[in-house]
């Protein structure tokens, strides 16, 4: 309550202050015409503040502090012949998604811009994590190690998020008539930390959920110049990329074990129980890239478009060591190279042609081809160690997977009397991979046809059909000794596909539109017996807006989105590979529903307005599962491991709600109260009463929270021109 007291009484403060000052038109400034607006206030919760712990969803891309703040500034000067002008921005100044920006310019000479911009992720409010961090990226235990009750009573974290910091520069110059030049630079600092996972043994068994510690830099310089004539245009740009980590590994003491165990020696190498464990962070990295772009007008109503843009991509960091994990021979470690000396090239190249013979009719023809070629050097490590602990005596080859990629399509559009517009065409994609991959050559055809119809002024039907076949030249199934021979990867599958999108609007009265929207894609993987058989997406939708009189507007609209698919498999051990009774199928099922209602209402013409509006979120998952044979042929533990079962459903409902009154007391100055009200419910099993201690493997004990969150807003604005 005494806070509320606070609260209150220096918003009526800030109120009083406010309505002292006489309204004015904008003073000039630097001999310039000045305009613009500010608006100001506070935010608290009801009927208090939403606790930490239920703030990840809450304020994921969001700072919504309960404190006064600055909800947005504008100040724009202009010269009285309005050659030149200056534009000052801010909204949320002093949170911490807050953004800053400064436009300057003369009409035809040049423009400046700064902008500077906080974007805030948060991940979690409710994690917990036992041990010390003694410096960025190293985290310790206790020896000896806790039990699991010592890491599911750990203190909480306070927050796990991480911020981008992004400040932008551009300048830009006409030089004459024809000539202009341009300069942006762009710097991103990235800071705070995220989940991330470090394994002391096989996969599932002795595992810890840690923090990766996020201090990185990225420094991106463009460049461009540009030609304009009435004939043709000519342009050139140069942009460089800088990306630095000032952390190269993350270290994480072992939960199970506080001390390195003896190595023991197998036939394949050996093993040793390691007390902690590292990873590699990514990679400090550099790219220069170079684009030239031109367009020329041709006779015979013809437009020719082309570009060609050349990057060199290069990354040399220090290899970190096979292991921290000094009980494990290194006879057989030694690293071939101290880096990388990492080299990778692109090249991309569009050419487009476009056509007029006559005004009923326009021929379109395109080709896109994207390169990516890697000529680092292919290294070859006689030996390696898993996870810090299993010395694996057999060489480990670095691949590369260069690719080609074509894309061409030709398109007529012809114009049938007044109410009928049709569209024909084919497209083509192509595919040419390395021979690491099991399909080196794809190709897909993909004819379309699209119809615009207007039978009337107030009516817009669209509809556009797009069957697709995509073929595989030949699928090494031998490329990969261990993988099921039968089974196809998505990408590189077989693959029909039909699909369609349809637009209409009706428009019948000027105070009444209405629209259907919607679209279905299914694809059928006609020679994947195991792997993605089929799929379908679809989605359909209607927006609505009324206009009964004058002072009211109602709006609202729905969608609903839907996923299904089938994928088959089969389960296999070590010492059973192959065994069709071990087969299963799932079925996942995606279904997503939005709902939005709202309604804008001036009760007092040009005084006093109010608008609401809900909006509600629904998400539902499914995978059902089950064997086709019931699985025998094993022992009984692998019966049952072979045997499928269905997954529990997954929902999470979203609702906001959202209403505020204005009030403006005079051409400058405006008054406004809101209220937001947010609710989130989630019903996961694979977090539900998640604890950070699960046999053997330990977690941050992450969970999205449900909340119900009521806000109430009030700020006060100027405005003056």
């Amino acid at each position: 309550m005494r806070f509320y007291k606070k609260y209150f009484s220096v918003l009526f403060c800030l109120v009083g202050i406010l309505f002292s000052m006489r309204a004015t038109a904008g003073p000039e400034v630097f001999k310039m015409k000045s305009s613009g607006e500010i608006n100001a206030g506070g935010r608290f919760y009801l009927p208090g503040q939403l606790p930490r712990t239920q703030r990840a969803e809450y304020e994921e891309y969001r700072d919504l502090p309960q404190q006064f703040y600055l909800e947005n500034l504008n100040l724009n000067l202009e010269s009285k012949d309005q050659q030149k002008y200056l534009d000052i921005t801010a909204t949320e100044a002093g949170a911490q998604d807050q953004n800053y920006s400064l436009t300057a310019s003369e009409l035809g000479l040049y423009r400046f811009e700064f902008e500077w911009d906080q974007t805030p992720h948060i991940f979690s409010t409710d994690g917990r994590m036992l041990g010390t961090t003694t410096s960025p990226g190293v985290y310790t235990l206790p020896t000896p190690r806790p039990t699991g009750n010592d890491y599911n009573n750990a203190p909480i974290i306070d927050k796990i998020a991480v911020r981008w910091d992004t400040a932008r520069f551009l300048f830009s110059y006409d030089l004459g008539k024809y000539w202009d030049v341009k300069g942006e630079y762009k710097w991103i600092d990235k800071s705070g930390d995220r989940p991330m996972g470090m394994a002391f043994g096989s996969p599932g068994i002795n595992f810890r959920e840690i923090l990766e510690p996020v201090d990185q830099n990225v420094h991106n310089v463009r460049f461009t110049a540009g030609m304009k004539k009435e004939k043709y245009q000519l342009q050139f740009s140069y942009d460089f990329s800088l990306f630095q980590n000032a952390l190269n590994r993350v270290i994480s003491d072992n939960p199970l074990a506080a001390t390195n165990g003896a190595f023991v020696p197998s036939a394949t190498g050996g093993n040793s129980i390691e007390a902690s464990g590292q990873t590699s962070l990514p990679p400090g990295n550099m790219a220069n890239t170079w684009n030239f772009a031109g367009g020329v007008n041709l006779p015979m109503n013809t437009r020719i478009n082309s570009s060609f843009s050349y990057s060199l991509r290069q990354q040399n960091d220090s290899f970190l060591p096979h292991t921290n994990n000094p009980n494990i021979p290194s006879g057989n470690l030694a690293l071939p190279k101290s880096g990388l000396d990492g080299q990778a090239m692109t090249l991309l190249y569009n050419f487009s042609v476009t056509n007029r013979p006559a005004d009923s009719v326009k021929l379109t023809t395109k080709y896109r081809y994207f390169h990516l070629s890697d000529s680092s050097n292919i290294l070859t490590f006689p030996s390696h160690v898993v996870n810090d602990r299993t010395l694996v005596n057999s060489s480990l080859t670095a691949e590369r997977f260069p690719f080609d990629k074509h894309n061409a399509s030709m398109d007529a559009h012809f114009q049938i009397l007044d109410p009928l517009e049709v569209t024909v065409g084919m497209g083509w994609e192509r595919w040419d991979r390395s021979p690491q991959r099991e399909a080196q050559t794809t190709d897909e055809y993909a004819p379309h046809i699209s119809m615009d119809i207007t039978p009337s002024d107030w009516t817009l039907m669209r509809v556009t059909y797009t069957p697709s076949i995509k073929t595989v030249a030949y699928y090494n199934v031998e490329l990969i000794p261990a993988q099921e021979k039968l089974m196809r990867k998505f990408d590189e599958a077989s693959r029909d596909r039909q699909k369609v999108d349809f637009f209409t609007q009706f428009t019948p009265l000027d105070i009444f539109q209405i629209s259907f929207n919607g679209g279905i894609i299914n694809d059928y993987y006609r020679n994947s017996v195991y792997g993605l058989q089929n799929s379908q997406t679809w989605s359909v939708g209607t927006d609505l807006s009324w206009k009964p009189f004058e002072p009211l507007t109602i709006f609202g609209g729905y969608v609903r989105e839907q996923y299904s698919a089938r994928q088959a498999s089969q389960y296999r051990e070590p010492t059973i590979l192959e065994n069709t009774r071990y087969a299963w199928v799932a079925n996942t099922n995606d279904i997503i529903d939005t709902v939005r209602v709202g309604v804008d209402v001036e009760i007092i013409p040009n005084k006093l307005t109010w608008s609401g509006n809900w909006d509600l979120s629904r998400e539902w998952n499914r995978m059902y599962a089950n064997n086709p044979q019931t699985p025998t042929g094993g022992t009984a533990a692998q019966n049952a491991s072979a045997t499928a079962s269905d997954f529990p459903a997954i929902t999470s409902t979203l609702n906001r709600l959202e209403s505020d009154l204005r009030y403006n007391i005079n051409k400058s100055w405006n008054a406004k109260v809101a209220y937001v009200f947010d609710d989130f419910h989630i019903n996961d099993f694979r977090t539900n009463g998640l604890l950070p201690a699960t046999q053997g493997d330990i977690f941050l004990g992450n969970e999205l929270l449900n909340y119900a969150a009521h806000m109430v807003v009030m700020t006060v604005g100027y405005r003056f021109d």
